[in-house]
Order: structure tokens, then C-alpha cells, then sequence
């Protein structure tokens, strides 16, 4: 698996910022448990197919590179296992949101 950036948390665990090869295995988890996900995340049911994933991945590179957004991979034994982000970062008043 491709990382640019990661840091391992233990023998298994590793957190590394989200690249566009992330894309199939990420839209594989969200789509194999959608119903379960979509529960909670209401973005889940608008991707529906791998490039609205690329888009989405692209959309949080260009808030990384304005300083508004982070988005991480969770990977667990070299797969991805789920996702964290911080978006409406606010550098000036030191906040963020997790999603």
C-alpha cells in the first residue's frame, strides 16, 4: 500500500494521510456496509461509485493545501479499515472538526 505520510501506532495499527490509491478500498468498505454506515454518515449514500470516492479524496487534498481539511486512512494490517477527518479547520482560533 502507498503512503506518503503514516505514523504507527503499534505492531498493527498505522494512521498515514489519505492519497487517491486509497480510493477502491476505501469505497469498498463504505460500500459493503452502507447500510450499517449510512446510519451515521449521510454522505454515504452519495457515493456511489468509486470516482465519487477520487472526488471526494481530491475535494480534501485541495482543503489540505488551504490549510481547511486533513483526511487520514486507518489502516490495520496493511488494509484500510476505516477513515478520519478534520475539516473547518480554523487555524487562527486553534479549532477543528473531527468527522
Amino acid at each position: 500500500m502507498s503512503v506518503y505520510f503514516k505514523n504507527t501506532i503499534d505492531n498493527y495499527l498505522t494512521i498515514a494521510v489519505t492519497e487517491l490509491s486509497h480510493a477502491d478500498e476505501i469505497f469498498e468498505l463504505l460500500d459493503n456496509d452502507q447500510e450499517n454506515i449510512g446510519q451515521f454518515l449521510g454522505f454515504v449514500a452519495l457515493t456511489k461509485t468509486k470516482e465519487d470516492e477520487v472526488d471526494y479524496i481530491k475535494k480534501t487534498m485541495h482543503g489540505i493545501a488551504d490549510g481547511t481539511d486533513a483526511l487520514f486512512s486507518i489502516i490495520r494490517d496493511n488494509h484500510i479499515v476505516g477513515v478520519i477527518d478534520f475539516h473547518c479547520i480554523d487555524s487562527e482560533n486553534k479549532k477543528a472538526e473531527i468527522g
